[in-house]
């Protein structure tokens, strides 16, 4: 061969006419690769997994699952009948179990403590007269998927709170491409309404008349 390439992949080691096996990694999303060879000697012919295949000409292959290594096998004839065979083996990463939060956030609101992936519990101080949040959150694999309070979004989710006084709790479940979980919980604070203790008039007016003190008023 003059070239090989396989893409999308990392391929490895670097093409070279003599070395005859190759190792590609690929993304466990790739569902396919397209695989290119060009013939030294434009006489000669080759297959790629058993298709008869021209010099140059692209060929996808369909990959086996996540996790697991496709071959492809590129055999090159040439024209006094020698052949020579060229191996490809592709290994399609595993599917992620990474069910981590990349980022959370309730607005309005004090978070306490500061975000981290690894703390599920978090608690949130809202002032009493704030009736509704909004709870964004952000998976740090895109392949996962993110739940508020049981619906799944990818925009945040508008979340009405108790009354004055009463805590929500906010559920962030994620789900990893393979199917492992982990559930965030926030508890939103709102304060409660405080009463004030003030019993005095801030004015009195009497019409008709003047108002004096009662103890200035004689007998």
């Amino acid at each position: 061969l003059q070239s090989l390439t396989v893409s999308p992949g990392t391929f490895f080691p670097a093409f070279n006419a003599s070395t005859t096996s190759y190792f590609v990694n690929v993304d466990s999303t790739v569902n396919s690769v397209t695989v290119t060879a060009t013939l030294q000697d434009a006489h000669a012919s080759m297959t790629v997994n058993g298709q008869g295949t021209s010099s140059g000409q692209a060929r996808t292959i369909t990959l086996f699952g996540a996790g697991s290594s496709t071959p492809i096998t590129i055999i090159v004839t040439a024209p006094n009948g020698a052949s020579k065979t060229y191996s490809v083996a592709v290994q399609r990463a595993a599917v992620g179990g990474n069910n981590n939060l990349q980022s959370l956030t309730v607005s309005p609101g004090t978070f306490f403590p500061a975000f981290n992936a690894s703390t599920t519990s978090e608690l949130v101080n809202v002032d009493s007269t704030v009736a509704n949040v909004t709870v964004t959150a952000q998976a740090q694999d895109v392949g996962a998927t993110v739940s508020i309070n049981g619906q799944t979004t990818m925009t945040g989710l508008f979340v009405t709170l108790e009354p004055a006084g009463t805590p929500t709790i906010i559920t962030i479940i994620v789900t990893a491409p393979n199917g492992a979980q982990k559930t965030y919980s926030v508890t939103v604070n709102r304060l409660a309404i405080v009463l004030s203790g003030n019993n005095n008039l801030s004015a009195l007016d009497v019409s008709a008349g003047a108002l004096v003190p009662h103890s200035d008023i004689g007998d």
